[in-house]
């Protein structure tokens, strides 16, 4: 710990940019990666001693070990609340390779331990991210994890059934047949949502029902009972029409 100071000490007064610098920024990236391979009570200390020692300059320089480091110790200790919403704030600044590192780093955390609704809010917000990669890591992750699910934020998942990437769409697809389990809940989704369904939207929707007739007709009494367009209440019964046929051969 005392050479790790001795570092931090050194780059705090020495901000400009020279090769002794930079020597010194590698060397403590690579004793933060030395903490994350041994992930200890006591290594976890020490990061929290870091974060709170370092200015947010320096931070921004060491971030990705920095959030790898505290993903793996926290695979077996619990993260206080003070560094988890220091992940969560930290994501809304960074790029798109620190917010990945967050997001992979809170999927190893949430194994162990469970979340406020501010880290469940970030998961669901990283759906909108441009970043593919970002999505899939999510997606992935809160198709492993059921402690994830929110029923309100199910609307960002069904707008991706129509979506090209296969795994995406793959994906929201395993993580609503989780969250969605009644018809009702379904329509209450849609018809509280703004989403602009399409034919493969409601397509991929019917199919989460189609594990007998008896649920599709459940279904599609829903739908016909609710207060969606004419146009979707017909797009859903011809989809409903058709697996039923597919299912009855």
């Amino acid at each position: 710990m005392k050479k790790v100071n001795n570092i931090i000490d050194f780059l705090e007064r020495n901000t400009d940019l020279d090769n002794q610098n930079n020597n010194s920024l590698d060397e403590l990236n690579n004793q933060i990666l030395k903490l994350a391979k041994n992930p200890s009570s006591n290594n976890l200390q020490i990061i929290i001693s870091l974060i709170k020692k370092m200015s947010p300059e320096l931070i921004a320089k060491v971030i990705l070990n920095l959030v790898y480091a505290i993903g793996e110790i926290g695979k077996s200790n619990e993260i206080p609340s003070d560094i988890i919403k220091f992940l969560n704030d930290f994501y809304y600044k960074s790029d798109q390779w620190v917010r990945k590192e967050i997001i992979e780093s809170l999927g190893k955390i949430g194994k162990s331990q469970d979340f406020d609704e501010n880290s469940i809010q970030l998961f669901y917000n990283s759906l909108k991210d441009d970043y593919v990669e970002l999505r899939l890591k999510t997606l992935e992750i809160l198709a492993t994890n059921k402690k994830y699910l929110s029923i309100k934020y199910a609307y960002i998942l069904i707008s991706f059934l129509d979506n090209q990437n296969f795994a995406i769409k793959e994906n929201a697809s395993k993580i609503l047949k989780m969250l969605i389990k009644e018809e009702n809940t379904l329509v209450e989704i849609l018809t509280n949502s703004k989403l602009k369904l399409n034919k493969f939207h409601i397509r991929n929707l019917v199919v989460l029902f189609s594990d007998s007739i008896f649920k599709l007709h459940k279904l599609k009494e829903a739908i016909d009972n609710s207060n969606l367009a004419e146009k979707i209440k017909e797009i859903f019964f011809s989809e409903i029409d058709t697996i039923i046929k597919i299912i009855s051969k």
